[in-house]
C-alpha cells in the first residue's frame, strides 16, 4: 500500500497546451519505460510539467520538478559556456593550441575549438582506463591527463579532418578550466554559472566528493521485471564529459539565460552556435556542446550514462523548449521527446505478456514456469512478471515456450523458391537459417533481391564465402594457384563491402578444389578484415566445423 501512495503523490501536473505529452509519458511510465521529469515551455512559460516515479529504488520517494538528475552529456554545454567565459576574460582563445595552456597534453596540433567541436581526433578514454588502471581505481581528470601524457595513444584522425564524438576532449576541457580559472571546476561553476543565474538545483557532483546532495536522483535499470541500482561507477571521479546535475526547472532557466544573452556576450554565443568547421571547408552541425541537426533553427543535446537518459531541446522558431530527464535506464522517453519536437508521430513501444508457460530459454537451464514479455515483438523480460495496465495478456496454458532455434549451417535457402514456408524447419522450431556455407555463397544484394521477389517465412543470415571471393577476383579458369597481392586486395575490398551490407563474416572450406590452392596468408588477410568489422570467421572441413565466435541461440519468438 505504501508504494501505491508514493506513486500517486509523485504525479504533479500542470496541464497546458500539450495533452499529447501527458498521454505519451503516462503510457511509458505505466509500462516501466519512463521514470523521470518532463517539462515543456512555450514563449518562455511552462505549459506542461509532470513527475513520474521515484528518486531512488532503495528509498522510493516521489520525484519533484526540483529533483537533480545526472545530465550525462547534456553537461557538455555547461563546460563550453565556462570556456567561453574564460575567453571573454582574455584567458584563452578558441583557436589556441591546447598545449599552450596544458603543456603535458601530448598533441601539439589540437585546438580548444576542436575539443569543443568533437573534431580533435582524440580517442575515447574508457578503453585506456580499463587497460591501464586497476578495477577498483576511481578515475578522475588527472588520471586521464596522466595516461594521455604517458601512453600517447595515436589520434583516430588528423585534427579537423572529420567529426567524431569524443568524451576525452571534454575531460581535457575540464582540466583546462581548472588550470586557467585557478579554482576547482565545481567552485568556478558555482561562481560563474549557478549563482549568477539563480540555479538552485544545479551543481557538479562526482565520486571524489565527500558527500552526496540530498536532492540527487539515483539511476537504476530494469531486468526481468526487477529494478536494480545503475548509478555512478569508477569512471565518475571525472568532470567535463558529464557529472553536472540539474533539475527540469533549472534547465529551463539555463536555456533561457544562455540563448537569451544573459550569460555570454553576443560574439561568444555566436561562436557557440556555429557549426564545426572541417579541414576540407565543410561543416558539421555541432557547435560548442550543442547539436543542430534536429531542425532548421534549434539546439539540442542528449545525454546517456548508467541509468540516466536525457534530452534538452530548444526550437528557436517555435520558441519552445522541452526537457526530458530520466533515471530508469530506458531511452523510450528520450525518443518520444525527439519525435515530439520534430513534429513526427510518436511511436510508442507495444508490449504483450505471455503467461503460464514452461520456459526453455536457451541457456542450458532446466525448463521453468515463467512469463515472457515482448516489446515490439521482441523478447524483453522473462520471469515472474505482473501485467501492466491495459497490457494484452495471453495464457500459455502450461505449454513449452522457447526462443527460435538457429540452424547455423543451412543449405535450405534456394529451396525457398519452391516452398517459401519452409515448414520442415519451422515445425522443428527453427526460425533462422544461416547460409553462405562451405566457402560458397551469394552476394548480400542477391539474397536481399531474392527475399523481396519471394517473401519467406523464416529469418535468413549469411556468411560471405571464401571461394566466391576467389572466383570473383581470379576468374573461373585462374583459381588453381596462389592469389597475387593485387587479387588478395580485391578479395579484401569485396569482403569489406559485403560485411557493410550485413554479412556475418567469412566462411572457408579449404578442402574444396576452388579454395584448396589458397595459402595461409590469403586466408588470414581475409579473416582479419572480418574481425575488424566485428564479424566471424567460420572454418569448415570434413573433419570439423570451427567458428571464432558462437552466434546467439536466442531470437525473437
Amino acid at each position: 500500500m505504501r508504494t501505491l501512495i508514493i506513486l500517486l503523490l509523485s504525479c504533479h501536473v500542470v496541464f497546458g497546451q500539450a495533452p499529447q505529452l501527458d498521454s505519451v509519458f503516462t503510457y511509458l511510465h505505466d509500462r516501466a519505460l519512463f521514470n523521470g521529469v518532463v517539462l515543456l515551455a512555450e514563449n518562455g512559460k511552462v505549459v506542461y510539467q509532470k513527475n513520474f516515479g521515484i528518486t531512488d529504488i532503495r528509498n522510493p520517494q516521489p520525484l519533484q520538478v526540483s529533483s537533480s538528475f545526472n545530465l550525462a552529456s547534456v553537461s557538455k554545454q555547461f563546460m563550453c559556456a565556462m570556456v567561453c567565459l574564460l575567453q571573454e576574460n582574455g584567458r584563452l582563445g578558441f583557436d589556441d593550441k591546447v598545449q599552450k595552456h596544458l603543456p603535458e597534453f601530448p598533441y601539439p596540433d589540437i585546438t580548444v575549438r576542436q575539443l569543443m567541436n568533437h573534431t580533435s581526433g582524440i580517442t575515447e578514454y574508457f578503453d585506456l582506463c580499463i587497460r591501464y588502471t586497476g578495477a577498483l581505481d576511481t578515475i578522475d581528470n588527472q588520471a586521464v591527463m596522466q595516461l594521455l601524457a604517458e601512453i600517447k595513444p595515436p589520434l583516430d584522425f588528423a585534427p579537423g579532418e572529420k567529426w567524431q564524438y569524443s568524451n576525452t576532449g571534454y575531460v581535457v576541457l575540464g582540466s583546462l578550466i581548472e588550470k586557467l580559472s585557478g579554482k576547482s571546476i565545481a567552485d568556478y561553476f558555482a561562481e560563474k554559472i549557478t549563482r549568477p543565474l539563480g540555479l538552485k538545483n544545479t551543481y557538479i557532483f562526482n565520486l571524489k566528493m565527500k558527500s552526496s546532495p540530498q536532492n540527487r536522483v539515483y539511476g537504476f535499470s530494469r531486468e526481468d521485471g526487477k529494478n536494480k541500482l545503475d548509478d555512478l561507477v569508477r569512471f565518475d571521479g571525472i568532470v567535463g564529459d558529464g557529472n553536472v546535475y540539474s533539475s527540469a526547472e533549472d534547465l529551463l532557466k539555463w536555456t533561457q539565460a544562455l540563448h537569451g544573452g544573459k550569460l555570454l556576450k553576443a560574439g561568444s554565443l555566436a561562436e557557440m552556435r556555429k557549426p564545426a568547421p572541417l579541414n576540407d571547408g565543410k561543416t558539421f552541425p555541432y557547435g560548442f556542446g550543442l547539436g543542430f541537426s534536429g531542425c532548421s533553427n534549434c539546439a539540442s543535446h542528449t545525454g546517456g550514462w548508467v541509468g540516466f537518459l536525457n534530452l534538452l531541446w530548444t526550437d528557436f522558431d517555435k520558441k519552445r523548449t522541452l526537457v526530458v530527464l530520466s533515471s530508469g535506464g530506458s531511452a523510450a522517453g528520450l525518443r518520444a521527446g525527439q519525435q515530439f519536437m520534430k513534429g513526427e508521430k510518436i511511436q510508442l513501444p507495444q508490449t504483450q505478456l505471455i503467461d503460464n508457460v514452461q520456459l526453455v530459454d536457451g541457456s542450458g537451464s532446466p525448463a521453468r514456469r515463467a512469463a515472457v514479455r515482448l516489446k515490439d515483438n521482441r523478447v524483453w523480460e522473462t520471469g515472474d512478471l505482473t501485467p501492466f495496465n491495459n497490457e494484452p495478456v495471453y495464457d500459455g496454458k502450461g505449454l513449452t515456450l522457447s526462443p527460435g532455434f538457429i540452424d547455423t549451417h543451412s543449405h535450405h535457402f534456394w529451396d525457398l523458391d519452391d516452398d517459401p514456408t519452409l515448414l520442415p524447419a519451422l515445425s522443428q522450431g527453427i526460425t533462422t537459417i544461416v547460409t553462405g556455407q562451405d566457402g560458397s555463397g551469394s552476394p548480400m544484394d542477391s539474397l536481399e533481391a531474392a527475399v523481396k521477389r519471394q517473401p519467406i517465412a523464416i529469418n535468413v543470415a549469411s556468411y560471405t564465402g571464401h571461394t566466391s571471393l576467389r572466383l570473383e577476383a581470379m576468374g573461373m579458369s585462374g583459381f588453381r594457384r596462389h592469389a597475387t597481392a593485387a587479387e588478395v586486395e580485391k578479395m579484401k575490398a569485396n569482403l569489406k563491402l559485403e560485411l557493410e551490407k550485413g554479412s556475418l563474416g567469412l566462411c572457408t572450406g579449404l578442402e574444396y578444389e576452388r579454395a584448396f590452392y589458397s595459402n595461409r596468408d590469403e586466408v588470414l588477410a581475409l579473416a582479419k578484415i572480418a574481425g575488424e568489422a566485428g564479424g566471424r570467421w567460420r572454418a569448415i572441413s570434413a573433419a570439423k566445423i570451427s567458428i571464432s565466435r558462437t552466434p546467439s541461440t536466442r531470437s525473437s519468438i
